[in-house]
């Protein structure tokens, strides 16, 4: 003989499901929230962005490092004529450089100059550089 359950039984089966549908339903949203935190990190380490005139300077010290090569004898930062243009969102870095090269005779030279990059704040990589011979 089959009895009926009471309802009681009901009660407590109703409040069994409705616990497990809340544990599910908070579990549901901390993964979401956790995956949009990662995704949203994750986004912003692979988007550089010249933040401030020191990472932009860094930059622009890796474009001359590419140019001028083995030539290079000597660059340095020129804190006090590089800018950053607001309306423009564009850093200009200036640097003084030094390169060495050696003639055909094997006499060594040295040649000055200033070299301008413009750094662009929110892609962070010089845009365009110049060189002007002192």
């Amino acid at each position: 003989m089959s009895s009926k359950p009471s309802a009681s039984e009901y009660n407590n089966d109703n409040k069994k499901r409705a616990s497990y549908l809340l544990i599910a339903l908070v579990i549901t949203v901390v993964s979401i929230v956790a995956t949009f935190i990662t995704v949203s990190a994750t986004n912003q380490k692979n988007a550089f962005r010249a933040g401030d005139i020191d990472a932009a300077a860094n930059s622009c010290a890796e474009e001359i490092d590419d140019e001028y090569g083995d030539e290079l004898f000597h660059s340095s930062f020129d804190a006090g004529s590089s800018s950053f243009n607001a309306r423009r969102k564009t850093y200009t870095i200036w640097y003084r450089v030094s390169t060495r090269s050696t003639d055909k005779h094997g006499i060594s030279s040295v040649k000055d100059m200033m070299v301008k990059c413009e750094v662009k704040e929110f892609l962070g990589y010089v845009s365009r550089m110049e060189n002007y011979d002192l």
